[in-house]
């Protein structure tokens, strides 16, 4: 199972992604993290292995093969498959 967290600047464009992929099977997650400029292109990457039940680092085994399927890059928060749910709120007095 894949979970991944979103951060868009103020002007709408992705600026980080953060991603988990909890693997039962070698009993892992796999920590993702992209940084990207505001043209979508990535400026950094990082991946870190941690045991699922106690989130210290951990080597993956040698049989582990790597099944995530792509996380999706949403470069736009007018990108989203929920966009249309997005909407400026008035502002109060």
């Amino acid at each position: 199972m894949t979970v991944a967290h979103y951060c868009f600047r103020a002007d709408g464009t992705l600026a980080e992604i953060n991603s988990d992929l909890d693997n039962f099977t070698y009993n892992l997650i796999a920590r993702r993290e992209w940084v990207f400029d505001t043209k979508g292109r990535v400026l950094g990457f990082t991946e870190h292995f941690l045991d699922l039940e106690t989130a210290k680092p951990k080597k993956p085994d040698p049989e582990f093969v790597d099944v995530d399927v792509e996380t999706p890059r949403y470069l736009r928060v007018t990108d989203l498959p929920f966009a249309s749910l997005l909407q400026k709120t008035a502002t109060r007095p």
